[in-house]
């Protein structure tokens, strides 16, 4: 059964194509254990030197139509972490009941199994659904979540769970979605917090620059911005440092200084006004 097509206009060579799409299961489907099966490039117009991996398939099961509910699905672009705190991630919520609902929140969780252990689990993030319409969907996508630093290597799973919203009672297993996740830092401890007496940032908020004081020889000093990606990278320094951040936006910046003799990565979060 063709659910649907999609076109990309153009692909420009070693480029990716990211996206969140939605399609709708026909009511004449009955309930039972199904694949979904994506094929790009359908009609082979293009010649490629192998054309096995142009399908992947995802398992789906249809369960008899229930009468409301508030449904969850997440991806991420990475189960395996080794390189950087950050993971990409896409959403879409479904209102399936007639009526708008508001003011609806999703609590990540980091836990050690596949299920919510609030004596054990870390709440990093929490992500806000203003209001949803009756029958129609909210797609998350392009955002990123910072795991925290001092997190060790290890299996986890990554939990996005839909907080009760307005005393409704929503349909068991809707409402969590489990990815697992592996972290395999490398050969670094990563340092949280960083001692004073190793490194000093002021003034912090800034507006315009950042003075860096070390006692020790960092290696490097990578910045990143709040979705991860790297902005600046400094080479080999100690003592103090000045760096202006006039050009840059407001928000918040990530500053990772590398130590490698002593295999240590310490982390500092910078706020620009």
């Amino acid at each position: 059964i063709l659910l649907e097509d999609y076109h990309i206009s153009t692909l420009h060579p070693d480029d990716i194509s990211y996206g969140l799409k939605s399609f709708i299961i026909p009511t004449s489907i009955e309930p039972g254990n199904y694949y979904i099966l994506s094929k790009t490039d359908y009609f082979g117009n293009i010649s490629e030197f192998n054309e096995d991996d142009n399908t992947v398939s995802s398992q789906l099961d249809i369960k008899e139509a229930q009468e409301s509910f508030i449904g969850i699905d997440f991806t991420i672009s990475n189960n395996y972490i080794t390189d950087h705190p950050y993971v990409n991630y896409q959403g879409i919520i479904s209102n399936n009941t007639d009526s708008t609902i508001q003011n609806l929140w999703i609590v990540v969780y980091l836990s050690y199994s596949d299920h919510i252990d609030n004596s054990s689990d870390i709440i990093f993030d929490t992500l806000e659904i203003p209001y949803i319409s009756g029958y129609d969907t909210y797609e998350l996508y392009g955002d990123s979540l910072h795991l925290p630093e001092d997190v060790p290597s290890g299996n986890y799973t990554l939990i996005f769970s839909l907080i009760e919203y307005h005393h409704h009672v929503n349909i068991p297993g809707n409402e969590i979605h489990a990815i697992p996740l592996e972290i395999n830092w490398p050969a670094y401890n990563i340092v949280r917090p960083v001692s004073n007496a190793e490194i000093k940032i002021y003034p912090n908020p800034t507006e315009d620059y950042i003075l860096i004081f070390s006692e020790t020889h960092w290696s490097q000093l990578l910045m990143y911005d709040a979705g991860g990606k790297l902005i600046h990278t400094y080479k080999e320094y100690v003592g103090e440092l000045m760096l202006n951040l006039h050009q840059l936006k407001s928000g918040k910046y990530i500053f990772q200084f590398i130590d490698d003799t002593n295999q240590k990565i310490y982390v500092r979060q910078v706020i620009k006004k």
